[in-house]
């Protein structure tokens, strides 16, 4: 468990007359869809300030990436948020405007690689609010104010429901930990922590999570670096039970799923595919693939590396149900750190050419889907 708090107002305040004004500056067509379409009802919607270079989806912060982030061309759009960026004693990575609209909400999910203990945590400042928006961390509300600086640990589970009439919109700003930071979320600190005892009795949750086991966590992990998830049922004969590939995105049942594990499995097919093909994966998996290093082995080898990211154990990933019978065996070797399948990773420039062993050895990877 972590020491540090779960949310924390923190100490410092910024012009929300200037944040409005910045935040108007851009078009309706500016404002750009969210990428995880899947947890949210309505409309959800950002401009990026400060993104990695030549992304191919503005505003998803990659956090497997090692590229430095940069300034979007929204930034020279705003006169204020460079005055916030200053006020922030730390390395800033991304930087989004989000904006949940009138009458939306976000369902209840959890993010990745976002704690204290990850090194990168998120911050939120809100920007147009109003107490019939109602933001909830671990079903509990965090009652949030216009122009306040917020740490929330997104790695736990969130849920946001705008009942207003109004746009809900807050900037967010992705920042590395140093020690200026751990400074202001000092547990000793005098700094208010966010949830209060009306709060804790009044809280309800958005929605409840799937009942099978790891299904929410796999879902989130899997949006979250951009494998595309898609709920609803799977009519056609699949490989594995309750989930296909459908043009490089899982679309799952989850009333038909042996495991949830096995979401990872199929997700670790699309990983290891070239960026050029995975769009074009559909259904059966062609076994005459014209790429090398990107076969059964090393969706295996991936599968654990993102079950070890989301702390699924063995069991669970290698479930008695799955893998024609060989379960026990591959459990074993992952066990014993016999990883079949790495190699493959290391050429594919998924896994780090490190010593198993090494702090930054794979199960760590360099990054979740193949270039």
């Amino acid at each position: 468990m972590s020491i540090y708090p779960t949310t924390q107002r923190l100490p410092l305040h910024f012009d929300v007359a200037r944040l409005q004004q910045d935040a108007a500056q851009f078009a309706p067509s500016q404002w750009q869809k969210h990428f995880n379409t899947h947890i949210y009802e309505g409309d959800w919607s950002g401009v990026a300030l400060r993104m990695l270079p030549n992304a191919a989806v503005p505003l998803f912060p990659d956090p497997s990436s090692r590229q430095a982030f940069v300034d979007a061309p929204a930034m020279a759009q705003t006169s204020y948020v460079s005055d916030v960026l200053r006020a922030l004693h730390c390395e800033v990575n991304s930087v989004r405007f989000l904006k949940l609209a009138a009458g939306s909400s976000i369902k209840r999910h959890r993010d990745y690689l976002l704690g204290v203990e990850d090194g990168e945590v998120r911050l939120h400042i809100p920007v147009q609010t109003n107490e019939l928006v109602e933001f909830y961390m671990d079903d509990v509300i965090v009652p949030m104010a216009a122009g306040e600086l917020w740490f929330l640990n997104f790695n736990h589970f969130h849920s946001v429901l705008n009942r207003s009439a109004q746009d809900r919109v807050h900037l967010v700003l992705d920042c590395q930990v140093n020690d200026w930071l751990l400074n202001l979320l000092t547990p000793s600190s005098q700094a208010n922590h966010a949830l209060d005892n009306a709060g804790q009795a009044n809280a309800m949750p958005i929605c409840s999570p799937p009942s099978l086991p790891w299904l929410p966590e796999i879902v989130s992990f899997l949006n979250c670096i951009g494998i595309v998830t898609q709920p609803g049922a799977v009519t056609t004969e699949s490989f594995l039970p309750g989930v296909m590939i459908q043009s490089g995105a899982l679309r799952y049942d989850a009333s038909a799923l042996a495991a949830a594990s096995d979401l990872l499995h199929e997700a670790g097919h699309i990983a290891v595919t070239p960026s050029a093909w995975r769009g074009a994966l559909d259904g059966a998996l062609n076994p005459e693939q014209s790429f090398s290093c990107g076969g059964e082995v090393e969706a295996i080898a991936w599968s654990f590396a993102a079950a070890n990211a989301i702390g699924m154990p063995l069991d669970a990933l290698f479930h008695p149900a799955g893998y024609r019978g060989q379960a026990p065996g591959l459990a074993m070797n992952f066990a014993l750190g016999v990883y079949p399948g790495v190699a493959g990773l290391i050429t594919a420039g998924l896994a780090p050419n490190l010593t198993i062993g090494h702090a930054d050895a794979y199960p760590n990877l360099l990054r979740w889907l193949r270039e």
